[in-house]
């Protein structure tokens, strides 16, 4: 039995790894650290369609964009008109249009706020047609059965 639960612990680790997630990273529940620079640096957490989601350290200050951007960047279907923006202290729900960065340039992160980033409808159903490809043919299928 201990023999399965290491084995279990080094696919756990070894498949974080190969997905790049940094165990040194993990957030330390204080709101805000400060470097040896003296400047105060905040955890946000980016989740959905980003190339590399998870919580990241970031300056105080930091914009939307540069946030998206250490983030690796939205993926292709990224539905940038319905950012989500969640603040864990007030349970504020905003929705962010990127179009629109400059009414947004003044955003005050907090520290572990969530920004979700969904992809598109259009995107969705494009990536997910196969599976409504064989859910036609499975019905065809059955009514050309039926019919014989």
């Amino acid at each position: 039995m201990a023999k399965i639960k290491l084995f279990i612990l080094f696919i756990f680790f070894s498949i974080s790894q190969s997905f790049g997630y940094d165990f040194n990273s993990i957030p330390t529940g204080e709101e805000y650290i400060i470097g040896e620079d003296g400047i105060k640096r905040i955890y946000i957490n980016v989740w959905g369609h980003v190339k590399n989601p998870g919580p990241y350290l970031v300056y105080k200050d930091v914009d939307l964009i540069t946030l998206l951007s250490i983030a690796g960047g939205p993926l292709d279907g990224a539905n940038l008109s319905k950012i989500r923006l969640i603040n864990q202290n007030n349970n504020v729900n905003k929705i962010i249009d990127i179009n629109e960065f400059e009414k947004h340039i003044d955003n005050n992160f907090h520290p572990y706020d969530t920004i979700i980033i969904k992809p598109t409808l259009t995107y969705y159903v494009t990536k997910n047609s196969s599976i409504i490809n064989t859910i036609l043919s499975i019905i065809t299928l059955g009514i050309t059965l039926d019919n014989l």
